[in-house]
């Protein structure tokens, strides 16, 4: 397990925090270039409304989702991984293949029970 699991989850931590920051900066320059190419709205307009509609409470908490969001994915994938050999319906390659596909439905559903979950507690 400290193999396994360890790495996977710094990794995670690390790197779901850093996504989300690249994704918000990527969303509000696409917002800023359909607005202000497609639409000809002006750009001070429109990072002035960024300003005061973004609070520090939607940026955290959207950090705070991304951390959560790491633990499930990682503690799901590497469960499904680690228990591969254990699977009734195949072993070798068909096992692999089904604990993969396990494992992104499962993460998938979990993801989307925790962010109802945390949206609740953090509004």
């Amino acid at each position: 397990m400290r193999f396994l699991f360890s790495p996977r989850l710094g990794a995670a931590l690390i790197s779901f925090p850093f996504l989300t920051a690249m994704f918000d900066v990527v969303g509000i320059l696409g917002g800023y270039l359909t607005g202000s190419v497609l639409l000809g709205i002006n750009s001070g307009v429109y990072f002035g409304r960024v300003e005061s509609s973004v609070l520090v409470q939607d940026i955290n908490g959207g950090f705070i989702k991304a951390f959560c969001f790491a633990a499930i994915v990682v503690t799901i994938c590497c469960y499904q991984g680690y228990t591969t050999h254990l699977r009734k319906e195949g072993f070798g390659a068909k096992g692999v293949s089904l604990s993969t596909t396990s494992a992104v439905v499962t993460s998938c559903v979990l993801i989307l029970v925790f962010d109802y979950v945390l949206t609740s507690f953090l509004l």
